[in-house]
């Protein structure tokens, strides 16, 4: 959790919007589709990238309030920007 509030602060320095969006287990199984859990992230970066997702995709976007970008950017929950200048 530090991690994000450390690149959520770096977003507000720089006027980025950050979303943190928070898989549950059950809903990274299905997002998966029977590979390895990490799996999870590709298939909702294409729904991101795309436009095109299923019914699961559409509710975690829903849930985590992901409106109009112009890219995204994918960091893991234990990486973290460490130079804000």
């Amino acid at each position: 959790f530090l991690c994000s509030v450390v690149n959520e602060a770096y977003c507000q320095r720089n006027s980025y919007t950050f979303q943190r969006v928070l898989l549950g287990a059950e809903e990274m199984r299905c997002l998966a589709a029977g590979r390895h859990l990490a799996w999870a992230k590709v298939a909702l970066l294409e729904a991101l990238v795309t436009g095109s997702s299923s019914a699961l995709l559409e509710k975690v976007l829903r849930k985590a309030r992901v409106v109009d970008f112009d890219y995204v950017v994918w960091i893991d929950a234990d990486a973290m920007v460490l130079d804000h200048s």
